[in-house]
Order: C-alpha cells, then sequence, then structure tokens
C-alpha cells in the first residue's frame, strides 16, 4: 500500500474508532460496571469540590470520616478533577478523556505493530482495536482502563523506541508509562516479562548489569512503593479500602476457583470469544498465532499474552467478576488479528480466492456482531430503565444537601453518586433493625432503595421492618425513600 493510501486508511480507522466511542457520551454514568464509573466520578468530584491533592483520594461512602481511602493511584480521577476545576461536573468530561485515551491506543497499537511487522499489520490491527466491543466500550467510560492500556501500549512502543536508538528519554518516557499503569493496577507488573525480552535480546546477558536498566526499574517500583506505602496509611486513618491487598478478595488469591471448570468456561468460553474476538475472530486469532512471526519481536505480543495468562490465575476472582480486568489483552489480540488478515487478504500471497473470501466472511461478521454487543451494552445506559437512579435524582432533589443517607444497593455506589450525598451503602440482607439503628447514632438520617434489590425472603423481611418502623417519604413499588426514627436506647 502506497504511504499516501496508508495516511487516508489510518484516519478513517480514528475516525471510526472515535464516532463509536461517542455514541451515549452524555449519558449518565448508568447499566454496565456503573458501580466502578460511579466511583470513580466520585472520586474526582470530591477531589474538585473538597481537597484538590492526588494524595489524598475521597469517596462518598465514608459515614462521618473524611473519606480518604486505600486505592489504586488516581490519576485518571485527578485529571478528571482538574477539568472538572475549568468547565464544571459533567460525566460526559470524562467519557471525552477516556476516549482521547483510547484514541491515544489506536496509534499505538498501529505504531508498535508497524514497527514489529508491517504498516498492512499496523492498519488492521488498529481497525481491529478501533471496532471490536471491549476496547470501545471501555473506551468511552469513566474509568482509568482506557489510560491503562494506552500506558503499556506506550511503555513496549518507547521502550522499541531505545533498542534502536538507545535514547535515554525514550527509556525514561517507557519508564513512566510502565509505572502509570502499574499504579493504576499493580498486578500490571506482568508486562515486565515483554520488555525484559527486549533487553535481553539487546544487551544479551549484560542486561542484568545495565545500570539504565536498573534504573528503569527503580522508577517503576520506587513509585508503586511511595504510593501504596501511603495508601495503607489512609486505610489505617479511615478504615476505609478498595480491598488493595486484601489476599482472598476480588484483587488476589482464590485459588479454588482457578481450579473450577466455571472459571475457565467463563472467560475462555463465553467472555473472549464475545467481547475481545466477536465470535468470527477466533480462527484469525489461531491464524495469527501459528503463522511464522513477522520478525524476533513479535514474541513483544506472545509474551505479552503470556502475562496476562498470569495474570489471570494471580487475580482470578476479579477476572471472574470483571469483564474489564481483560481490556490489556485486547493490543496483543488486535495484533495477531491483523497480523492475520494482512496474510489473509494480501495480493501478494498468492492466496486462493477462498482464502480471500473467507477471511472478508469473518471480517464483515466480526463487524456485524461487535456492532450488536455494542448496542446490547448501550441500551442499558437508559436512565428509564435504572430506578436507582430515579431514587437518586428524588434524592437530591427532596433531601437536605448535608443529609448523611444510606444507600442499600448491591455494591453499586450509584445512588450516593446521584443523590450527591455522602454517608454508608450496604446490601439488602444487612439492612437489620440493629444495623439501622447503629447508623442512625452516627447521624443517618434517610434510607434509600431499589425493590428489586430484595429478591428474597431474608431481603424482604428486612424491608418490611424498615418500612413499618421508620416514616415512609416515598414507595412507589420500584423504589422508597425512608425517615430514620431515632430509637431511644
Amino acid at each position: 500500500m502506497k504511504p499516501k493510501n496508508t495516511t487516508y486508511f489510518f484516519i478513517a480507522i480514528l475516525l471510526l474508532a472515535g464516532g463509536l466511542r461517542l455514541i451515549n457520551i452524555t449519558q449518565p454514568l448508568i447499566g454496565h460496571h456503573s458501580w466502578r464509573q460511579t466511583d470513580t466520578a466520585a472520586m474526582a468530584r470530591n477531589f474538585a469540590e473538597e481537597r484538590f491533592n492526588i494524595l489524598y483520594p475521597r469517596i462518598d461512602w465514608r459515614g462521618t470520616s473524611s473519606g480518604e481511602v486505600e486505592c489504586e493511584f488516581p490519576i485518571y480521577q485527578f485529571v478528571l478533577a482538574f477539568l472538572y476545576k475549568i468547565f464544571g461536573v459533567h460525566e460526559a468530561i470524562g467519557r471525552f478523556i477516556s476516549l482521547l485515551f483510547s484514541l491515544s491506543t489506536v496509534i499505538g497499537v498501529y505504531l508498535v505493530s508497524k514497527r514489529v511487522a508491517t504498516a498492512s499489520v499496523g492498519l488492521w490491527a488498529a481497525f481491529f482495536f478501533a471496532i471490536l466491543p471491549m476496547p470501545v466500550f471501555f473506551g468511552r467510560t469513566v474509568m482509568p482502563e482506557a489510560l491503562l492500556v494506552a500506558a503499556c501500549t506506550y511503555a513496549v512502543y518507547w521502550f522499541l523506541k531505545w533498542t534502536d536508538s538507545n535514547s535515554l528519554r525514550s527509556l525514561f518516557v517507557s519508564a513512566t508509562a510502565l509505572a502509570i499503569a502499574c499504579l493504576i493496577k499493580p498486578p500490571t507488573l506482568y508486562m515486565g516479562l515483554p520488555l525484559a525480552f527486549l533487553a535481553i535480546r539487546k544487551h544479551k546477558a549484560l542486561a542484568l548489569t545495565h545500570i539504565k536498566l536498573w534504573i528503569f526499574a527503580g522508577l517503576v517500583m520506587g513509585s508503586l512503593a511511595l504510593w501504596y506505602v501511603h495508601a495503607h496509611d489512609l486505610k489505617t486513618t479511615t478504615g476505609l479500602t478498595f480491598g488493595v491487598w486484601e489476599y482472598g478478595s476480588d484483587k488476589w488469591g482464590n485459588w479454588n476457583l482457578v481450579g473450577s471448570w466455571a472459571f475457565w468456561d467463563k472467560i475462555f468460553i463465553q467472555r473472549v470469544p464475545d467481547l475481545l474476538l466477536s465470535y468470527l475472530g477466533l480462527p484469525l486469532l489461531i491464524i495469527g498465532l501459528v503463522r511464522p512471526s513477522c520478525s524476533a519481536e513479535e514474541k513483544v505480543f506472545s509474551l505479552w499474552l503470556v502475562g496476562i495468562l498470569v495474570f489471570i490465575v494471580i487475580v482470578a476472582k476479579g477476572v471472574f467478576v470483571h469483564d474489564y480486568y481483560l481490556l490489556p489483552a485486547t493490543v496483543p489480540v488486535c495484533y495477531f488479528l491483523g497480523k492475520a488478515t494482512s496474510w489473509g487478504l494480501s495480493k501478494n500471497g498468492h492466496q486462493r480466492r477462498w482464502v480471500r473470501v473467507s477471511f472478508s466472511v469473518c471480517i464483515t461478521g466480526m463487524i456485524v456482531i461487535a456492532f450488536i454487543t455494542y448496542g446490547k451494552l448501550l441500551s442499558k445506559e437508559s436512565p428509564n430503565k435504572s430506578p436507582a437512579f430515579q431514587v437518586s435524582q428524588v434524592a437530591r432533589r427532596d433531601l437536605p444537601k448535608d443529609a448523611l443517607i444510606l444507600a442499600v444497593d448491591k455494591g453499586d455506589p450509584m445512588m450516593l453518586y446521584y443523590s450527591q450525598k455522602k454517608g454508608w451503602h450496604c446490601s439488602p440482607h444487612d439492612l437489620t433493625d440493629n444495623f439501622v439503628s447503629s447508623l442512625a447514632t452516627q447521624g443517618a438520617r434517610f434510607i434509600l432503595g431499589v425493590h428489586k434489590d430484595f429478591s428474597d425472603d431474608n431481603a424482604m423481611f428486612n424491608l418490611e421492618r424498615l418500612l413499618e418502623q421508620n416514616v415512609v417519604l416515598l414507595n412507589n413499588g420500584s423504589f422508597f425513600i425512608v425517615r430514620i426514627v431515632s430509637k431511644k436506647q
């Protein structure tokens, strides 16, 4: 392909990627992973409206504390808060900066794939990253994952640049990008596998004694140590944490889960074929993996996938519960899809016509399936389908601004976020008389909830007791708001 045509095709890919990610950009943070998005947006809003200091992130489910919480490094939230201070609090800003990070990854995927293979492979890899449902959907959510994937991609790109030029600047940029990725999610240290391969390929055994590489590792590990020691101090002060280091939670461990068929079925039979490959990409991925390497550096992508597999085992429950934990895998997957497609549709490869037709059918089918999957995810973002959003709007409008509330949910802080209130949240099963009384003594005044969350007998019993013993301000069969009646001790 002529360079001029390559430029035109790449611009078209960027426009397609941007157009897909712009859909629903002004919608509230409802639907798929609303809990993660509203937690992220709440932290950004609290930076902007309370303490504008990246070292002291705050959440809404704080009770009567300051809200300072142990969490992953909140660089995404802080950037969003900075923009909030300029333009005001609008969730569309968060969606848009995720879109920009995702588009930068489209560019990075092209650059790395072109460097490792050819411009044709790079274009196809970028195209798949532009249209597959997982990178598209999470490339416009208010979450740090789009930044994480961009940081991983450019860590590899600038490390490759360093192996070519020995430029200290390239090595520093790579280290900074990797540090950002690991600060957002510490297990991203698995990216050390592909980077170590590149270092050993360049310096052989001397890589172990190369002072620049030790400085590189020191920058990454030092930044991790500094932040997470500080974050743990926040936890000891307020007791609030996202469970970053809780072994056996959804961050680490859970070895029994790894040994179950349900674990591997959900990830590799259900999730990966659907969100990462749109089903018909599976044969293309296999072809890309088994075809001869385009260069020695292609092992970067193979080792990236190996690192992902290690990550899946170590953070088993997180990957099992949260599909976005697989998002970094989209970069190497898209490379191998691009590699296979470049070969299968090449007019210079002397492929038979049925090969090109088969590839064309697979790609067309992938596009159709990807758009259908994306549409299903977007359909969940309608405010009319979210009683939690609706009750939050009533609470924001009708309850006192500084009132502490208890949001009864299933781990989704949306009601706290959209009611613009602070307080507590709990599951329907925790809503006992004693629990409500204890929060009332701490200052809780109102309770919000959605009826559909009370789905079993124990939860229904708790709800009935709550409505009987407190002042019902609203109960329309879909959601409720009650004012807590204090009980004399």
